[in-house]
């Protein structure tokens, strides 16, 4: 299970997130991808027009109705709204994914690390600052769907690695922001 925390926005990479996992074609029985955050509503006429296209959507009456009917086309998609507590999050994921297209604090990647979850972020200098590729996570190139969705499909083919960066993930967690 494939999880994404943030909001619908160009900086976030959502689009090239969508468009990975329609590239993924994985069926819904093999792979899953859990969205959580509330979209920012300055980029919300963007992101219609976006997935307007890429699903031919045409009608829809609230953007979250559009999204869940996006998620469906697609398959193997879940919307959740923001919440305050995390852990049930990623309780239930198995590779967080942070596709930046600029560089800004990844603070999902670390938190996700705290939970022994491995990411799959762009290279981008705050993410491979935090995520070492092959390692603690994997690294793509930025704004690159099909980058993205190759690196996707090697965590649906390997289970083992995904654990292992996991792992691997919560040691340099606890060895970099250890309080004692």
């Amino acid at each position: 299970t494939f999880g994404f925390l943030g909001g619908v926005s160009r900086i976030k990479g959502t689009f090239e997130l969508l468009k990975a996992w329609e590239l993924l074609g994985v069926p819904n029985t093999e792979a899953k991808l859990i969205m959580g955050g509330i979209p920012r509503h300055h980029d919300l006429n963007l992101a219609a027009k976006w997935l307007r296209r890429l699903a031919g959507l045409t009608q829809f009456r609230t953007y979250w109705q559009w999204c869940e009917r996006l998620w469906r086309k697609l398959g193997g998609c879940e919307l959740r709204e923001f919440q305050r507590d995390l852990s049930p999050f990623f309780d239930e994921i198995d590779v967080l994914i942070f596709p930046a297209t600029r560089d800004h604090f990844p603070r999902p990647v670390i938190e996700a690390a705290a939970f022994g979850v491995g990411s799959i972020v762009t290279r981008l200098p705050s993410l491979t600052d935090v995520v070492e590729d092959g390692v603690t996570g994997f690294t793509c190139a930025v704004s690159d769907p099909c980058a993205l969705a190759e690196t996707m499909r090697r965590c649906v083919r390997d289970r083992e690695v995904v654990r292992r960066i996991g792992i691997q993930a919560h040691r340099k967690y606890g060895a970099t922001f250890s309080t004692t």
